[in-house]
């Protein structure tokens, strides 16, 4: 490893002077490649652009028209689409429904709740939205809360290219319009002489922890069953199973598990947060096969209130920074046109992004989106297409909003431990998959100018080449 980071020292120092002397002893017309080369990645794998904003053209470029999966990078787009479409105040509506007479503080009837696709609503934030109705004059229901999730029509053509959600891989949840802290269950543990008391978040109403975990003596790395769980809900009553060996004084893990789809996740956790917030529920939460379809009110359904998410703009730094799948994924579906009046439909979000590259002069063959997330390989885009792109959001009215919302270099998101030697200069996304590696957006040069910078890796080697991609931006930030 040393012998690495020397030599990337090394290129760094070339770099800067490259283009001045057209060369750097590297007997390379783009000295960076040697970065590539020394991991074992071709030049054939790899393309970047750097581009000043405030120049015509760029002014390094290594496979630009090639077309490469962008992996996260893919946020990107889809933030400046949204920005585009929706607009920087955008808001996700959770709404309520009755059916059924209220008075004396009672709802005669179902209570319906209606998921506008706000994928990072809370509990916490369910509890306090239904203290609120509650304090206005509905505090029982006779009926039951139906959840209604129809709002999202997707079909299996939408999950062909993503992988299957599994409970040890929260970044793969697929979209859900009503989505409670982002279908995942966690639990902390507190130990109690022989046994841990354990702690779920969110509270699911009438699920009890089963502790099977053992007390072992020993260092706390030597212990041979890692904690896990897991939520078992065919039997009654509901479990969440905790296994795994522990030690007295070593500091126990929060362990997290996300949920499948068709869990009774969501419908647990608003039971829990209804009662919780000081309410009566007489029946149950429910969620019938019909709450997938689109919604059809019965004679009588009337609105009674909405729960609004934090804007679009706030959104984005929360999507981008730590490169959230489940938001992005719903982000997209958003801009189906006439949600949240209409079901979105994921074929018709596609429809409107493709609307929008034409009008800024791209083509299927330079850019295209699947989900949004950059999670499907069909996500791709020719480097020159991306940076176009980049370059008019630079000089578009969301700048800022856009800027604000990548990872800094050296400071927070994916980006804290990363270029730390160019703290605070690069605004950058960052994407992985397998064997991708890429990085987009916004660099400060050393003598104060902009450059938009994409590179991307796709190779077998991928994983090793951060850094070879880190001398790129390295690279630009010297420029004068």
């Amino acid at each position: 490893m040393a012998v690495r980071l020397s030599f990337f020292r090394r290129m760094f120092r070339c770099l800067a002077v490259a283009w001045a002397v057209g060369a750097c002893g590297l007997g390379q017309a783009h000295p960076v490649l040697e970065g590539f080369a020394q991991l074992g990645v071709s030049p054939d794998h790899v393309a970047w652009v750097v581009w000043p904003t405030d120049a015509a053209e760029p002014i390094s470029q290594h496979n630009p028209q090639q077309s490469m999966p962008m992996a996260s990078v893919a946020k990107l787009v889809t933030s400046m689409v949204a920005l585009d479409t929706l607009g920087p105040r955008h808001r996700w509506r959770t709404r309520v429904y009755a059916q059924g007479a209220l008075y004396d503080r009672t709802l005669h009837g179902d209570l319906v709740l209606v998921g506008g696709g706000d994928p990072r609503l809370t509990s916490a934030e369910l509890r306090t939205w239904f203290a609120s109705l509650q304090a206005a004059g509905l505090q029982r229901i006779q009926g039951h809360i139906v959840l209604q999730r129809g709002l999202f029509q997707l079909t299996e053509r939408d999950h062909e290219g993503t992988p299957t959600p599994a409970s040890d891989r929260p970044h793969h949840q697929w979209p859900d319009a009503f989505t409670v802290d982002e279908g995942v269950l966690q639990v902390e543990g507190q130990p109690q002489a022989d046994r841990v008391l354990w702690q779920m978040q969110p509270p699911l109403d009438g699920v009890v922890v089963q502790d099977l975990t053992q007390r072992k003596a020993g260092r706390c790395g030597a212990l041979r069953r890692p904690l896990s769980i897991r939520l078992e809900e065919v039997d009654r009553p509901i479990r969440v199973v905790v296994e795994g060996d522990w030690a007295p004084g070593c500091a126990l893990p929060r362990l997290g598990l996300s949920t499948p789809p068709g869990s009774r996740f969501a419908a647990l956790a608003v039971a829990a947060a209804w009662k919780d917030a000081g309410g009566v529920l007489d029946g149950l939460v429910v969620q019938p096969a019909r709450s997938w379809e689109p919604p059809v009110w019965a004679p009588g359904t009337r609105p009674l209130d909405e729960f609004t998410s934090p804007p679009l703009h706030q959104w984005l730094r929360d999507m981008n920074k730590w490169s959230n799948n489940l938001m992005a994924r719903h982000l997209m579906l958003a801009w189906s046109p006439g949600f949240p009046n209409q079901p979105a439909r994921m074929a018709a979000a596609r429809q409107r992004f493709q609307a929008w590259a034409r009008q800024r002069g791209l083509g299927s063959a330079d850019l295209q989106l699947d989900n949004g997330s950059g999670l499907s390989r069909g996500e791709r885009a020719r480097p020159i297409a991306l940076a176009r792109l980049l370059q008019k959001a630079w000089k578009g009215p969301h700048r800022q909003l856009l800027v604000g919302s990548l990872p800094v270099a050296g400071q927070d998101g994916t980006l804290s431990g990363r270029l730390t030697a160019l703290k605070g200069r690069a605004h950058l996304k960052t994407g992985t998959l397998n064997d991708v590696r890429s990085l987009a957006g916004f660099v400060k040069g050393q003598g104060g100018r902009t450059f938009v910078v994409v590179g991307v890796v796709q190779d077998p080697q991928a994983p090793k080449a951060a850094a070879a991609l880190d001398a790129l931006i390295e690279w630009t930030a010297a420029q004068p």
